[in-house]
């Protein structure tokens, strides 16, 4: 039986930048063969937020984030029931092999305007995940672009995060500052995810996090997401062995329950060349070193390296996916609660 490959975390920038250079239906024609021939079964799927590329290019974030998530839902419409955007803990169980279930993310709260109003509304579109920020600050609270001497959440940051408990969205605090990390941990009741976020200890980066928050996490009962991007995961060229580096050292801390990939992969030349044009706020990211693994058809590597390392199969596919879909049906709403926003 194949492993459940859950992408704890990847950006629809290569769907945006293929759509606005002409390309009359990359989601079918390149997005959803890529994912298949890895055999991922979930994505967590960034279609909006605060950096510009997040907003298909947009000064305005809360209108180029909702051109996104409309250009994404247009996609999977699309698609036929090939794709199932998971809203529900229903949705998750009754997955079918030959489905993948894409979860759609918000990565920033700038498009919330300061107002709760257009939250529910993020949820009322199908949106289940928001990270708080980005790299910079918004009216939510400080990114680690901001350093770690900036404040943490502000008060409408916290309002967001209780809210988001009370609907049945995931708290994502990758990309916070280490103050806005410890605040959003007290105010959600539930567990909470790094999708993409490596161990510090590790690699001195600013997007890592210390032990003491990767064992926060754990304490919460989430998931820390290992990213593959380079800069994170140490200097020099880093390997398929150095991603099971940080898979190793959070298990240690945590549990291997605990811990899942977030590969922030970017298929194909355009992406790269899309990314390679961002601008990363406060933040710098090589982004001439390769990943270690450069797409998820390369994921059998993971696999392979985390055996040699002596893992269990079991270990191995709740790292490839089971622990990310396991707190998906715990703290998704079920279709059967006749929740309301």
């Amino acid at each position: 039986m194949e492993p459940i490959t859950v992408l704890g975390h990847w950006d629809a920038y290569e769907l945006i930048h293929r759509v606005r250079t002409g390309e009359k239906d990359p989601f079918a024609e390149t997005i959803l063969p890529a994912l298949r021939k890895g055999g991922v079964r979930g994505v967590f799927f960034a279609t909006g937020g605060d950096s510009r590329s997040h907003a298909g290019g947009s000064d305005l974030p809360l209108r180029g984030s909702l051109e996104s998530l409309d250009l994404t839902l247009c996609a999977i419409e699309a698609s036929g029931d090939a794709v199932v955007i998971l809203k529900t803990r229903e949705d998750v169980e009754s997955l079918r092999p030959d489905q993948i279930g894409f979860l759609l993310v918000f990565e920033g709260g700038r498009p919330l305007e300061g107002s709760i109003a257009i939250l529910r509304q993020l949820y009322r579109l199908g949106v289940r995940l928001l990270l708080l920020t980005w790299n910079g600050r918004n009216e939510l609270g400080n990114g680690v672009g901001e350093g770690p001497d900036s404040g943490g959440l502000s008060q409408f940051g916290k309002t967001v995060v209780k809210e988001m408990r009370r609907l049945g969205m995931m708290l994502d605090v990758s990309h916070l500052n280490e103050k806005g990390f410890w605040d959003a941990i007290s105010q959600y009741d539930g567990p909470v995810l790094a999708t993409h976020s490596n161990a510090k200890s590790l690699h001195d980066h600013r997007r890592n996090i210390t032990d003491a928050q990767i064992r926060a996490i754990g304490k919460t009962g989430g998931i820390v997401g290992i990213a593959f991007l380079a800069s994170f995961l140490g200097p020099g060229i880093p390997t398929v062995g150095t991603i099971v580096d940080h898979i190793a050292y959070t298990a240690d801390l945590i549990g291997i329950d605990k811990v899942g990939i977030g590969p922030d992969f970017s298929y194909g030349p355009v992406a790269e060349e899309h990314r390679k044009s961002r601008k990363y706020e406060g933040v710098a990211i090589d982004l001439e070193v390769p990943y270690p693994i450069a797409d998820a058809s390369q994921l059998p590597l993971l696999a392979e390296s985390m055996r040699a390392r002596g893992f269990h199969e079991k270990e191995i596919r709740g790292v490839l996916g089971e622990n990310f879909f396991r707190v998906l049906k715990e703290i998704l709403p079920s279709s059967r609660s006749g929740r309301n926003p």
